[in-house]
């Protein structure tokens, strides 16, 4: 699969710079790699696996509830977004303050 990627990457290279930067491209590859990873995972025993990545009893990565709140998601079409939720609550432009831990973990919670 990885062999079939890269090929068809350089095959489109043209089309594809065309609409996308060096660093985008790079981003993909990086994260179909990492994608491609991950769900080689899903089918071995934890003791085989790449990471060691532990998830709920829902099956939701601890890691990604850890960082949820760095970053924006779209999960089932809804989007989550600490800062954006910070930002037009007012209190997103100090950096001065951290966000109260009961807030982190509402957030997290309500991902």
């Amino acid at each position: 699969f990885k062999q079939q990627s890269v090929r068809a990457l350089k095959e489109q290279e043209g089309a594809a710079r065309e609409w996308l930067s060096d660093s985008a491209i790079y981003a993909a590859v990086a994260l179909q790699h990492f994608l491609e990873a991950d769900i080689r995972d899903l089918g071995l025993e934890q003791a085989q696996r790449l990471n060691i990545d532990t998830f709920t009893e829902d099956g939701v990565n601890q890691q990604m509830i850890m960082d949820v709140t760095r970053s924006k998601y779209r999960i089932n079409g809804q989007a989550f977004s600490l800062m954006d939720e910070l930002e037009r609550e007012g209190e997103g432009n100090s950096r001065a303050a951290p966000t109260p831990a009961p807030r982190i973990q509402s957030f997290r919670k309500n991902v």
